[in-house]
Order: structure tokens, then sequence, then C-alpha cells
């Protein structure tokens, strides 16, 4: 038999007691796929030993490092509803980007820059990735 539509793991290799495609998806690892859910993607947080004080070896996860960094200095001694009630952004929003629970969204990034008069997007890491050919 052939894999069932979307799964990760073809239907002759569920173990015992897996009775769906969704059994078999969670023990491959590919956390919903085989319910026709994409795989669900890692949160920043989990793309490092110490969020956000250690680097992230990816690219992508490095940007959102950077911008939870550039967050906290730029909320300084701010509450977390103070900058809410500045940006727009919910306050449980901004904790999410700070703790690396969420990738922040371009409106996200957009309404905090505007509102906290500063540049969170780390263009000179941009570059820099971009030239070591880590975006690949």
């Amino acid at each position: 038999m052939g894999a069932s539509p979307g799964a990760g793991v073809p239907i002759e290799r569920w173990d015992e007691g897996e009775t769906s495609a969704a059994d078999a998806c969670f023990r491959c690892g590919c956390l919903g796929y085989a319910r026709g859910m994409p795989p669900k993607r890692l949160r920043p947080r989990d793309l490092t030993e110490v969020w956000p004080d250690s680097p992230v070896a990816d690219a992508v996860g490095e940007v959102a490092r950077r911008v939870a960094l550039a967050l906290q200095a730029a909320i300084g001694e701010s509450s977390l509803r103070e900058v809410a009630a500045r940006t727009g952004v919910d306050h449980t929003t901004v904790a999410d980007v700070l703790n690396g629970t969420a990738w922040p969204d371009t409106i996200t990034l957009a309404r905090l820059e505007i509102g906290l008069g500063v540049a969170l997007w780390p263009a000179d890491y941009i570059a820099e990735a971009r030239d070591a050919g880590r975006g690949q």
C-alpha cells in the first residue's frame, strides 16, 4: 500500500496501535501533515538554547532574535500595555515577539517601528547573511 494523501508515513509503516494517519504523523514528527495541515514550524525561541541571548544558526531565526533584542531595547522601562497604547499592537503580541513564541509579521513590525519611532528590522544583518549565503 502507498502513502495516505498528505501523510508523512506510508500506511504499511504505521506501528501497532496507530489507527490513523494522524497517529502515524505525530510519531514521524510532521505535526499534523497527515491531516492535510502543513507541518508546524518551530517558534523562534525553539531554535536556540537561550532566547534571546544566544545566536541562532538559522538566518531567519536570527532575524527574529535580533528584532526581539531591538524591541526590548526600544521598550526600555515602559510596560507592555504602554507599548500597546503607543503602537496599536496588543500587549500579548508584544510579549510573544519578546519571548520568541511568535514570528512577528510585517503589520506588527510596522506598527511597532512607527509607534516607538525606531527601526527594529536588522537590515545590517540581512545584508551580512545574504553576503555569507545564509539565506539558502
